[in-house]
Formats: C-alpha cells, sequence, structure tokens
C-alpha cells in the first residue's frame, strides 16, 4: 500500500507539472505516462541483469504505469485472443529459465493482466453477482499472510495457502457488502443531493 500511494502521488505531481506548469493538454499527460512506462519497463529489465539491488520500487513503478499508459490507451489497445494465448505460451515455456522468464513476465503480464479483466464479460466474470471482493484481497492477504506465519511459526506452505485464502475471502466478502459498496453508493447520494454538493 505504501508504494501504491506513492505511485498516485507521482501521477498527481505528473499531472500538476504537465497540466499547470507547462499548460499542455491531456494528450501530452497521456504520452508522458506512455513513455514512463516504456523507460521503467525496460530499466526494470536492465537493472535486473546488471545489479544487485533491490529493484523492488522500480517493478512496482512499472507495473503501475503499464497499467496507466494502457488505460491512457485503451481507445487503442487491440484485446486479441491469439495475442493473449501468445504470451500465456511464451510465459510457460520461459518458466524453464528464470532470467529469460523474468523478461517474458514483465513484457506480457499487463497485457494479460488487462485482457483477462476486460475482454470477457461472460462466464469469467460472474462471481461478481455476488460482489466485488478483488479490492478486499488485495488490501487483506498481505496482513492476513503475515498474521498467519506469526502466529503458527512453521505453517507449511498448502496449510497457509489454504488458511490465507479462506480467511481473506471472508475478511473481503464482509468488507465489500459492509464498508465498499456502501461507499460507493454515497456517490450517487452526494452527486444528485444539492445540498451535499453545496
Amino acid at each position: 500500500m505504501p508504494y501504491e500511494v506513492r505511485m498516485y502521488m507521482l501521477l498527481a505531481v505528473l499531472w500538476a507539472v504537465i497540466h499547470k506548469v507547462f499548460r499542455l493538454r491531456g494528450a501530452q499527460f497521456a504520452r508522458a505516462i506512455q513513455v514512463l512506462a516504456l523507460l521503467s519497463g525496460a530499466g526494470l529489465v536492465v537493472v535486473h541483469f546488471v545489479s544487485s539491488r533491490d529493484p523492488t520500487f522500480l517493478r512496482l513503478f512499472f507495473m503501475f504505469f503499464a497499467g496507466a499508459a494502457l488505460f491512457v490507451s485503451r481507445n487503442r489497445v487491440l484485446l486479441s485472443t491469439p495475442l493473449f494465448l501468445f504470451g500465456v505460451a511464451a510465459s510457460l515455456i520461459a518458466v524453464a529459465n528464470q532470467q529469460f522468464f523474468f523478461v517474458v513476465c514483465t513484457l506480457s503480464l499487463p497485457y494479460l493482466v488487462i485482457y483477462l479483466a476486460y475482454a470477457n464479460s461472460g462466464t469469467a466474470r460472474r462471481y461478481n453477482t455476488v460482489g466485488d471482493y478483488s479490492y478486499g484481497i488485495y488490501i487483506y492477504a498481505f496482513p492476513v499472510q503475515q498474521s498467519l506465519a506469526a502466529l503458527v511459526p512453521g505453517i507449511s506452505a498448502f496449510a497457509m495457502m489454504f488458511a490465507s485464502l479462506t480467511a481473506t475471502l471472508g475478511l473481503a466478502a464482509l468488507s465489500w457488502h459492509f464498508i465498499e459498496h456502501r461507499a460507493m453508493n454515497l456517490r450517487f447520494r452526494i452527486a444528485t443531493d444539492p445540498v451535499a454538493r453545496s
């Protein structure tokens, strides 16, 4: 979460510099995001091979801005099933070599995630009829896993996966129904209530 907050702050600063300082338009802002995604992706690959430093920030920087670049380019991104399958096949083949897998994963993961999120709006999204637990899973998984590791020393990988998934899914469901869903509904009330807007 701290890294994510930093990324949003960087994005806000970038927008302020481009839009407020240089008086440029949204197209330039989008172009800057695309350039940052490309440069950070290339830098991540280079750092991985030539440096022993921890590239965590650079890796997360690339992932964030790659997603942002795909968003600002959404009207030109082709959701192609053959391209998706090619990326999956390349990733599976690359598993045999750790260094090769890193490069393939870095280049293909953003597209694969976007494809899974948007290409199939049918069967793959039926789980959303009971609630969108994705954000809850995202924010609760780490603290649940750390709590299990502290409370159950020596827990096996299988037990960790089963227990953390069960607990995280339960927390995510509660979070969605009692916090997130209600909070999201407030935006409609605020948008339509003239008193709330004043």
